[in-house]
């Protein structure tokens, strides 16, 4: 390798919205935008202007929830105030980067060698600002001569310069002997140095945009030199204040919308802050040391514009850089398959760079990817190049070309050719580098198919004596040798190790060499390319018939291992209630106490076929004499292997003899057993016991890892030639309560590294899950959680980049997945619109957006259509002040679905996600949709709703009553129309338009529209497609009580087509019922059907309010549409419909229609408008002292009263009831309801305010029905 590699072999970073530089390339991936509205305590609403000294910019990245451990980091208050920002934050991002080195606060490191090089201009605002403090002479001395030029006496002048100064003077540090080296530049890396006491150099660059690349080339060149072996290199920068953004402004150089980089229409910049550092070592010193490289920097240049403007770029100094580097590189230019340019987004600045690469690339070079993380963070300046060589860095070690972020309209400036914009991440084949390793510290060693235990143990010595720094394993299906590379990599974690299965004995060549993962499985296939090993996650189907299928079968299964542990326990547990005779073969003496005990627990468990014979299965004599006395039981049918021996020993220990006495139950048993057993014709089943250990090898466990994963390998190879047979091998974890692990009495030590035992019962539901799984592959490992080890490797889709994946906590593909997002009114702006008494409440229908998204994690198909059941709403997700919520999702996935949890300091959202069964056929014919809306929000939302902005959706009810809802909404379509999250969150939705959704919700709030009803649960909810366009909600109440309303909606386009079907909604009214003042008149009706369930009168008169004249038939009409039945009159002119009772009344052009499987009667009329008119309310005189007492009672004019009682009457005459029969007043309830009875019925009287299309109106409704519900 040339010396002149210098090897990236630490990251860290802080920058907006990235706290470390996984996240910063989670954002770069999902063109996440971290600019805000930048700050009132940054920078002052008074510098906000476009004067000479002030500043048009609004926006800006900023750092949030950064806070400098002074602990950790054992800095005095007095010294952190006096030092400015840039220097805490260069100092933790530093100790990240040593970290993430593996060389956590330079342990380890020679210090005397060990250096420090950052870029930085200026210091920071915090130190420039604190100067303000010792101007204080010269400011008060100006403030004296303007109170003095102002004729203010000198006592009130003097007060007014005390009171001034102290103002000046408290915001800032008093000077001490830390004010200096603290405001400079210099001594930020410094201080670095300081803190480690780093020895080989320290030193600070100024060179403005370039700082920090200019510190890594600076840092490049002292180890290339070898003045140092191990550098740390980069830039901070934090510099939000007038001095640069004046500046900027006068230069016309920030932007005043969003920030486009690379754009045709370029915007100029937004400025950011932050901090980014490498550390950075000869890449032969770093992999003598087994050192991860991220990447190699093998060219660095430099140059300068000469007599060009100093504030403008030159495209000559740009070329001439770009050709120095590539030289020292020894690359051609058009080599380069990804750019990271500098991208300030300035017309000037990104067309000079552009005309600069093209001309350096030629113009027949292929198209390269380009793009810029200004895109991302803003322009960081001093820090912006290791924000950049961050960004390439990861590239380069994802092997991803990134997307580029925010281009919408590439530039071409003329004679610019050859730039590709990506706009989603594309995967580069798998490479491993070329390496040349030394003659020392690499070692390949080849296991020919022919390699007995005994070979394989002098290869397990000759790796222990030789300890290398790598280690390839060339094979070719030797079933050993993949234990052999696990349990090295296990044993040994300095050393990197590659399994290399090849077709043939050629030489390999470097194959495998060179990858920066630990441990590398590959394959080559025919084509001669190399694949990776890789496990994948398969969660368990669902049974079928689970209780009707025995999951052993008929006849004699063996049971091999004794009759204690794992094998025995689940055997026994498949075996109860089948007809399978049970026969365990253990070593033990069967006349043995515990033996006897076993068998007489199994017998009392109901096990009556159950025995016990001694047998060696490692001795093929023991094993032909126990099958001859097996056969007097019936035929074998099944086996289940599980006999093993496990004696932890370190490599150095191991010898031929013990590793052939761990080989010998666990591989040599069973092949034994086969063999015995002959052609085995008659074999149903054939299940070995296997470990985990296996699979990913354990310290102190070469041997047992090594016989497991030889038992799959021969499992394996016999199942592909006995198709007739059901076969597996199950890799277990370890078990509570039974087992090994037990045993050995390593179960808390396991706990606290992290690994969670399987349960009993838990494992045996898992094992019934693989069993009654007709398509489960012949190997399965089964896991409860464990830690992430190098050796287990999961084949997985990248994480989709969603907005609830904001932080990626968990994730194990096809099992479950940890996220966390942080919700503020910044990040999620419909909060501001989905407010509850002004707190913002996260909707139910972004709850289950979320479920999505964290399913999502788990699945990376997850898409449309879903269901979701048993959906719980348990309590509100509120924002309550000014900081953000951390939310957790957590999703876990079984064989009946996704579960998935929502969560802050509590349970807050629970459901499951599943598969969505056929969508329905339409349900109704084509229907047209209601004209557009002219007018503003439906006018629930000023009177009922509290949605504001994006939710208001509702064009029109057609149909409402408190029972059943049709109307029509309206959906956006695509998030750019309407924005659910922040520009730097991903805009991607799973279940569509969540303004639609939520309107399929609040639209019901007009059938409770006293209270405020919340969703709390859904049975079941599936959406088969996006909402889109013009929409109609039809719900029909399932049931009620006083305070909990259950739905079911269906959602669907104007020609039937079924958008999403909602069962089992349920709200819950969070308020008692309210006194309502101005009723929209649709909604008079569901309040009077509402108040009578709630005043116990009766459960179920569903009325309805709307326009309508008795001369068109106006009550049949809606009768009909009500119920789709044929309507008419009866003789009287009331309406029918056959099989129940309705009642109508006409008040003012406006219909009051009641429909009942009992009888009712309704009746309204409008309130006289001037006293004038009151005359004209009828009231029989013998109801005169009814009428009165009512109004002593309300407060209420006599007027008013004997409308009640008349419309009383009224709706009593329509049940039969004549003037004779005496009214009671029954009660009078606090929203003004009055109840008076006669006979058999109840009457409800309301006085009610209404508005519609002609205004304000005064009602007064009465409602007449049986005094009980008929049950």
């Amino acid at each position: 390798m040339s010396a002149d590699r210098i090897a990236i072999v630490g990251l860290a970073c802080r920058y907006p919205d990235a706290a470390t530089p996984a996240q910063l390339w989670q954002n770069v991936l999902a063109t996440r935008q971290a600019f805000r509205r930048l700050p009132d305590c940054r920078l002052g609403l008074g510098y906000r202007d476009d004067a000479p000294d002030g500043t048009y910019l609004t926006r800006a990245a900023v750092l949030r929830d950064w806070t400098f451990d002074r602990e950790r980091f054992g800095v005095p208050g007095p010294l952190y105030r006096a030092a400015d920002h840039t220097h805490w934050l260069a100092l933790e991002t530093a100790a990240a980067a040593l970290a993430d080195a593996g060389v956590t606060d330079g342990d380890g490191l020679d210090r005397d060698t060990t250096g420090v090089v950052l870029g930085n201009s200026l210091t920071g605002e915090f130190s420039r600002a604190g100067l303000l403090r010792l101007r204080w002479p010269f400011l008060a001395d100006a403030a004296a001569t303007a109170l003095a030029e102002a004729g203010l006496a000198d006592d009130v002048a003097a007060d007014v310069l005390t009171r001034l100064e102290t103002q000046v003077k408290e915001p800032f540090p008093l000077p001490g002997d830390e004010t200096l080296s603290g405001a400079l530049a210099n001594t930020i890396a410094g201080r670095v140095c300081n803190y480690f006491d780093f020895h080989g150099t320290g030193y600070t660059i100024d060179g403005a945009c370039s700082s920090s690349l200019l510190a890594v080339a600076a840092a490049c060149r002292a180890l290339v030199a070898g003045e140092c072996d191990f550098m740390l290199a980069g830039g901070v920068d934090l510099s939000l204040d007038p001095l640069e953004l004046v500046g900027f402004s006068r230069l016309g150089a920030l932007a005043t919308t969003d920030m486009r980089v690379y754009d045709a229409n370029p915007t100029g910049f937004l400025p950011g802050e932050g901090c980014g550092v490498v550390a950075l070592m000869r890449a032969v010193d770093a992999e003598a040391r087994g050192l991860r490289a991220y990447a190699h920097i093998i060219g660095w240049a430099s140059s300068s514009d000469g007599s060009g403007g100093l504030t403008q770029p030159e495209l000559s100094g740009q070329a001439l850089a770009l050709h120095r580097a590539y030289h020292a590189a020894g690359i051609a230019p058009e080599k380069a398959r990804l750019v990271e340019g500098h991208g300030t987004g300035t017309p000037i600045g990104d067309r000079v760079e552009l005309s600069a690469l093209s001309s350096v690339r030629g113009s027949n070079a292929p198209p390269g990817a380009l793009g810029s993380i200004k895109a991302n963070i803003g322009h960081t300046k001093a820090a912006a190049g290791a924000a950049s060589l961050i960004k390439a860095t990861l590239a380069t070690h994802h092997r991803m070309l990134p997307p580029t972020t925010d281009a919408a309209r590439p530039a071409t400036p003329t004679g610019v050719r050859g730039w590709v914009r990506q706009f989603e991440p594309v995967w580069l084949p798998f490479e491993t580098p070329s390496a040349t390793p030394g003659p020392d510290d690499t070692l390949t060693v080849t296991l020919p198919d022919d390699a007995s235990p005994a070979d394989v143990v002098v290869v397990l010595a000759e790796i222990t004596e030789r300890r290398p720094r790598r280690l390839r394993i060339v094979h070719t299906g030797h079933p050993a040798a993949q234990g052999v590379g696990r349990s090295i990599a296990a044993e040994f974690p300095d050393c990197q190790v590659v399994v290399l299965e090849r077709l043939d004995t050629t030489d390999p060549g470097d194959a495998g060499l060179g990858h920066p993962d630990r441990y590398l499985e590959l394959r080559t296939r025919l084509d001669g390319t190399l694949e990776r090993a890789a496990l994948r996650a398969r969660p368990p189907r669902p049974r079928q018939h689970a209780d009707a299928t025995p999951l052993l079968p008929e006849g004699v299964c063996l049971v091999t291992g004794g009759i204690r542990g794992i094998t025995a326990h689940a055997a026994a547990e498949l075996a109860a209630g089948t007809d399978t005779t049970l026969l365990f073969l253990g070593r033990t003496p069967a006349d043995d106490s515990d033996v006897t005990a076993a068998l007489q627990g199994l017998t009392a468990s109901g096990q009556t076929d159950v025995h016990y014979l001694r047998c060696d299965v490692t001795d093929s004599a023991s094993v032909q004499a126990t099958l001859t006395e097996v056969r007097i039981h019936g035929a074998v049918t099944g086996i289940i292997h599980g006999a093993g021996l496990n004696e932890p020993r370190p490599l150095d220990d191991v010898t031929a003899e013990s590793f052939a006495a761990t080989l010998a139950p666990k591989v040599n048993g069973l092949r034994t057993l086969l063999d015995a057993l002959g052609d085995a014709d008659d074999l149903r089943l054939l299940m070995a016991f296997g470990s985990i250990i296996g699979r990913q090898g354990l310290a102190g466990q070469a041997e047992y890892c090594i016989a497991n994963d030889w038992l799959r390998a021969d499992v394996e190879a016999w199942a592909g030639t006995h198709p007739h047979c059901r076969t597996h091998l199950l890799e277990w974890s370890v078990w509570s309560g039974v087992g090994m692990g037990v045993r050995l009495g390593v179960l808390d030590n396991l706990r606290r590294q992290g690994v969670e035992p399987i349960g009993t019962r838990e494992g045996v539901d898992a094992l019934r899950d693989v069993l009654a799984d007709p398509q489960a592959p012949v190997t399965v490992l089964i896991t409860a959680r464990f830690p992430d080890t190098a050796t287990l490797h999961l084949a997985a889709d990248p994480a989709p980049l969603l907005r609830f994946g904001e932080h990626v906590r968990t994730r194990i593909p096809g099992v479950e997945a940890v996220t966390e997002a942080e919700l503020s009114l910044g990040s999620d702006p419909y909060l501001d619109d989905h407010r509850i008494d002004g707190t913002p409440v996260l909707p139910a229908v972004i709850a289950m957006e979320a479920v999505a998204q964290a399913t999502s994690h788990v699945d990376t198909t997850t898409s449309l259509p879903m269901s979701m059941t048993h959906l719980k709403f348990r309590a509100p997700i509120t924002l309550t002040g000014p900081d953000p919520r951390t939310i957790q999702i957590a999703a876990l996935t079984d064989a009946h679905g996704t579960d998935v949890i929502i969560r802050d300091d509590a349970d807050r959202v629970s459901g499951t996600l599943i598969a969505a069964p056929e969508p329905p056929a339409p349900q109704r014919t084509g229907q047209q949709p209601p004209p557009s809306r002219d007018a503003g929000p439906h006018e629930c939302y000023e009177t009922t709703f509290f949605h504001t902005g994006r939710f208001r959706r509702l064009l029109s009810y057609e149909l409402l009553s408190a029972f059943r809802v049709r109307a029509w909404i309206r959906a956006e379509e695509g998030s750019e129309v309407v924005p659910w999250f922040s520009p730097f969150h991903s805009g991607r939705l799973l279940l569509g338009d969540p303004g639609a959704h939520d309107a399929t919700l609040h639209v019901l709030l007009a059938c409770v529209p006293h209270r405020r009803a919340l969703p709390v649960g859904v049975e079941r909810i599936t959406v088969w497609r996006e909402p889109t366009g013009v929409l109609r909600v039809d719900a029909a109440e399932v049931s009620h009580t006083a305070d909990d309303y259950v739905f079911d909606v269906v959602l669907s386009e104007p020609d039937g087509t079924i958008v999403a079907h909602w069962q089992g909604l349920r709200l819950h009214a969070t308020t008692p019922p309210q006194r309502k003042g101005t009723l929209p008149v649709q909604l008079v009706g569901p309040w009077l059907s509402r108040r009578l369930v709630e005043c116990g009168l009766h459960d179920h008169v569903e009325l309805l309010t709307a326009p309508g004249r008795r001369t068109f038939g106006a009550a049949t009409g809606l009768l009909q549409q009500l119920t789709g039945a044929s309507t008419g009159h009866d003789l009287a002119g009331a309406p029918r419909l056959d099989g129940s009772h309705a009642s109508a009344s006409y008040a003012h052009n406006t219909l009051l229609l009641g429909v009942s499987d009992d009888p009712v009667g309704v009746d309204w009329e409008s309130v006289p408008a001037t006293p004038a008119h009151a005359g004209a309310v009828p009231c029989d005189a013998a109801d005169h002292p009814v009428a009165e007492l009512l109004a002593d009672k309300l407060g209420e004019d006599p007027t008013l009263a004997r409308l009640r009682v008349w419309t009383a009457r009224e709706a009593l005459s329509k049940l039969g009831y004549g003037q004779g029969e005496p009214l009671r007043i029954d009660r009078i309830t606090e929203d003004g309801l009055t109840i008076v009875r006669t006979g058999a019925h109840h009457v409800a009287t309301a006085k009610i305010h209404t508005t519609d299309s002609r205004g304000a109106q005064v009602k007064v409704a009465a409602v007449a029905c049986p005094k009980e519900p008929r049950t």
